[in-house]
């Protein structure tokens, strides 16, 4: 079963921000203020959930893969494109 999509892309770019800035504040919903690391932890959370589950329609694998990604990007750079 495959899937199509960006999605595992922009997790990826949305774990190497939150690893970058995990004390930064997210409006969840645009009201409720939380740290960008525990926002990123409940949204892996509600993927692997979802994964253990099964059937939810939506490419969970390649959400937490694209997450893994940004994760390595992030330790192998260590962090140098902060900046941009």
């Amino acid at each position: 079963d495959g899937s199509l999509g960006a999605s595992g892309a922009v997790n990826a770019i949305v774990m190497y921000n939150i690893m970058s800035f995990p004390k930064a504040t997210v409006l969840l919903y645009g009201l409720v203020p939380l740290p960008a690391a525990l926002l990123g932890l409940a949204f892996i959370g509600v993927d692997a959930y979802s994964l253990y589950k099964g059937n939810s329609g939506m490419g969970n694998a390649a959400h937490l893969g694209g997450a893994a990604f940004g994760a390595v990007a992030f330790l192998l750079t260590r962090g140098r494109f902060r900046r941009f």
